[in-house]
């Protein structure tokens, strides 16, 4: 050691001075400090010995690394997984869409039947095949499907007389059935189909009878009738003078009285009339009036009066004062019609739809204006239903307005 300090000092004594600090450095310098021994720890081992042909290093455990052989024979790559161009799902699919055995060089006859069995509207975008995509005379009905066409499919007035061929359309095209006749033509029957119809005549009303020309002139005589039939009888001759009086007959029975037509007792049915139309004197009923062997009015015991179609008359309402005793105005009218409602129905016995109010509502709050009667001409029963003297409700009606009236003004003042 003394021998190498020496030395460092001729070193020193040449190129510097020997500091305290260099005999630090030297100091911190291990025994043998050439031997080295390559650490083995985790990170710092060598690649172990042996191995053979396309084996590769695999994990064993942490910082250990073993030759195993590759085994597996089937690679994902996976999104992302190229540095290139990245083989992705999408490709995948692609690939997976081209028919095993699939050439550039397709035949005509192959790409027909992928465009017959696999092309569908829903392939062709909207607008993307025009007239000037398709040759003349390319398209015929074979091509269309039937029904597949409608109005919607075809532009006002593309299609005239110029784009049928001669006889190409008949009745069976039209929905037409028959062939008509002479002078007829086809009219729409609102559901599709086409009916051969026969045209009114139109004949416009006869003009005025135009001056009467001058007379020809006299023709020939022609030639002689044949003689005509005999004369009537002529008149007879005076009566002669009357004989003697013969002696009187028994008195016969007493004949039907001429002013009184009436015959049988109460119980008594009786006709008037003929098969088509007459008077049925029901003892049951009342007088029963039958027109084109129909009941269309009946005359009750009781004194109503039912009549199965519209009465035409003149007709007025008793409404003097002076006949009239209680007089008093309708009180609360305008609560009272809030509690009516006017409805639209339809008649069981005929259908006949109307319009009006129901009876029970009105019996509620204008009990004298509903009455119960037999209606044989509205049910088949004798039960008795309730009718509605609608003129008594015009009272009602006006005492509401004026109530209603008179708020409308209280709340103007205001």
């Amino acid at each position: 050691m003394d021998s190498e300090l020496a030395g460092l000092a001729a070193v020193k004594a040449t190129t510097g001075t020997f500091l305290t600090a260099d005999q630090t450095k030297l100091d911190g310098i291990a025994t043998a400090a050439n031997n080295y021994v390559h650490p083995t720890t985790a990170g710092n081992k060598h690649v172990p010995t042996a191995g053979a042909a396309g084996q590769f290093l695999k994990y064993s455990a942490s910082g250990t690394a073993v030759w195993a052989a590759d085994n597996n024979t089937t690679y994902s790559v996976g999104d992302g997984g190229l540095s290139e161009i990245n083989f992705t799902s999408a490709d995948h699919s692609k690939l997976n869409g081209i028919e095993a055995g699939a050439t550039a060089d397709q035949t005509g006859a192959q790409i027909l039947a992928l465009f017959s069995n696999s092309i569908t509207a829903g392939h062709i975008a909207a607008g993307a095949i025009g007239a000037s995509e398709i040759g003349n005379d390319v398209v015929n009905s074979q091509h269309y499907a039937a029904g597949s066409i409608d109005n919607e499919h075809i532009a006002d007035n593309a299609i005239n007389s110029e784009h049928y061929a001669d006889n190409s359309i008949d009745a069976l095209h039209l929905n037409v059935s028959g062939n008509g006749t002479t002078s007829q033509y086809l009219r729409s029957d609102g559901d599709g189909t086409m009916s051969w119809v026969t045209p009114p005549t139109n004949t416009g009303p006869t003009g005025p009878t135009g001056p009467t020309g001058p007379t020809g002139p006299t023709g020939s005589t022609g030639s002689t009738g044949s003689a005509g039939s005999n004369g009537a009888t002529g008149a007879t001759g005076p009566t002669g003078a009357t004989g003697p009086t013969g002696p009187t007959g028994a008195t016969g029975p007493s004949g039907p009285n001429a002013n009184d037509l009436r015959a049988g007792g109460t119980t008594t049915d009786r006709y008037w009339g003929n098969t088509h139309d007459y008077v049925f004197a029901d003892a049951s009923h009342g007088l029963r009036f039958y027109t084109s062997g129909a009941e269309e009015m009946r005359l009750e015991d009781d004194g109503d009066l039912h009549v199965d179609g519209d009465v035409i008359a003149y007709s007025t309402t008793v409404s003097d004062e002076r006949l009239k005793t209680g007089i008093a105005p309708i009180t609360d009218a305008l609560s009272k019609v809030n509690q009516l409602k006017g409805c639209t129905f339809t008649y069981k016995a005929d259908g006949r739809k109307s319009a009006g109010l129901i009876a029970q509502d009105v019996e509620k709050v204008l009990p004298s204006a509903v009455s119960e009667k037999v209606l044989p001409f509205a049910a088949e029963d004798e039960e008795m239903y309730k009718t509605v003297q609608y003129d008594q409700t015009i009272g009602l009606l006006v005492e509401a307005i004026k109530e209603l009236t008179a708020k409308v003004a209280s709340l103007e003042e205001k």
